[in-house]
This record gives structure tokens, C-alpha cells and sequence, in this order.
């Protein structure tokens, strides 16, 4: 009896501290599902970025601070590394240039499918560095494949 008390009152422990626990996950995906959106929403709707044409930058540029965070940028290069959360795709566009190999990071929501190998030309706002490695990051808006 003594037995099937214990088990009764670690049963009631256990349970609402699971609930609370994928309740609070839950909450914490919707928020960062929100975040992600916001961000690329008010990227996208930058009066800087959409005032002005976009420009062809080197990885140089980009890497070394010299392109304004904001700046609508053309970037043309080989898709390698996707990642996809959700509906949400990044995917790291290997270019070779004068100077050397380099590497962004393309964030887009747009639907776009990446294959790896595929060469693309991003249209998108620079953010600056991606927050996870020390490499520019780039919002597409545009994301057209090169035969």
C-alpha cells in the first residue's frame, strides 16, 4: 500500500512539471518563429536597401567591415551547406574571387529550394555578421539560379 502511495504522489510530481516544461518550449519556439519574421520583414522594408540599386561586393569587403549593415548587395556564387528550420532556409554561398574563397551566409523565407553545388545570384539586405560564425550574412529577397 505504502508502495502504491509513493508511486501515486511521484506520478503527480512528475506529471505537471512536464506539461509546464513543453509549455514553456512552446512558447519559446513562437517567439523565436516571431523574431525570425520580424527581422526579415523590417530588413526587407529598409528605405535605405530599396532606395538604391544593389551593388556587386567581394567577400573582402563584407569580412572586413567595409559594406554598410542595410546595404542592398548582389552576390553571385555556389550553394554548399543547407540548413532549414521550419519554412525558414539558410544555406552558406561559397565565392571565388581575386582575392581568395570566402563563404556567406544566405538567409531566406522566400521558398526557395537550394541544392547543393547550384550556382545562384542572391539579391538581399547585408546584416552584418551571422550571429553563429564570423561570416556576413546577407537576407535574400531574390535568389535566381545561374546555368
Amino acid at each position: 500500500m505504502r508502495r502504491l502511495l509513493y508511486f501515486v504522489v511521484l506520478i503527480l510530481l512528475i506529471i505537471p512539471g512536464t506539461l509546464l516544461y513543453e509549455a514553456l518550449t512552446s512558447a519559446q519556439k513562437a517567439e523565436e518563429s516571431s523574431y525570425l519574421t520580424k527581422e526579415y520583414e523590417i530588413s526587407l522594408e529598409n528605405p535605405i536597401a530599396q532606395s538604391k540599386e544593389p551593388i556587386a561586393v567581394s567577400f573582402v569587403q563584407a569580412a572586413s567591415g567595409q559594406v554598410e549593415t542595410g546595404t542592398l548587395v548582389t552576390i553571385t556564387g555556389e550553394v554548399d551547406l543547407i540548413l532549414t528550420k521550419g519554412d525558414k532556409t539558410e544555406f552558406g554561398l561559397s565565392v571565388n574571387e581575386e582575392h581568395g574563397y570566402g563563404v556567406y551566409v544566405i538567409q531566406d523565407d522566400s521558398g526557395f529550394t537550394p541544392q547543393e553545388g547550384d550556382r545562384v545570384k542572391v539579391k538581399g539586405v547585408y546584416r552584418g555578421d551571422y550571429e553563429h560564425a564570423p561570416l556576413p550574412l546577407v537576407l535574400a529577397s531574390k535568389i535566381e539560379v545561374i546555368e
